[in-house]
């Protein structure tokens, strides 16, 4: 059960199942994903669909079972991409919130006690985790890690 909350490929599979349910009530939850090499093809036809070839769109590229920002990238040109081993593609967000012009992320701990009733407890700590450099999606830029992650492991 851990592994569908963890691994970056199975959260999207359960989000996508979610999608189907509720038909696309919660979809600006997560980035609009894909599983290359098996879902490439949907990729593609994504691609072809939206406009994405176009260099202003931006995707981010993560191994499924990643952490500390080891292995992402972020692309600009999703055609050139060659996924031979298991990945997740995802439509990057360009223009993110900002603090101070930096990324951030926060991290919230729940706990749901119960369904019906609802019955959920907020931890009273949380997380924030800022990137070290100010943000940009200048095409030069792409690669810059302090820019683009916030993980603690290039911003300490």
């Amino acid at each position: 059960m851990t592994a569908l909350l963890t691994k970056k490929d199975q959260l999207w599979a359960a989000h996508k199942k979610m999608l189907a349910i509720y038909d696309r009530m919660w979809s600006h939850l997560i980035p609009d994903s894909f599983l290359p090499p098996a879902e490439q093809e949907d990729l593609t036809q994504y691609v072809k669909d939206n406009h994405c070839d176009q260099a202003k769109h931006l995707w981010i590229v993560k191994p499924p079972n990643g952490n500390s920002g080891h292995g992402i990238q972020v692309v600009d040109d999703i055609n050139s991409l060659k996924c031979k081993d298991s990945t997740i593609v995802q439509k990057y967000v360009s223009n993110p919130f900002l603090i101070k012009g930096h990324k951030f992320d926060l991290r919230l701990y729940v706990l749901i006690t119960s369904l019906d009733p609802l019955i959920v407890y907020l931890y009273g700590d949380g997380l924030v985790r800022f990137a070290t450099q100010p943000y940009t999606n200048s095409k030069d830029k792409l690669q810059d890690k302090f820019i683009h992650l916030t993980n603690l492991l290039y911003n300490k």
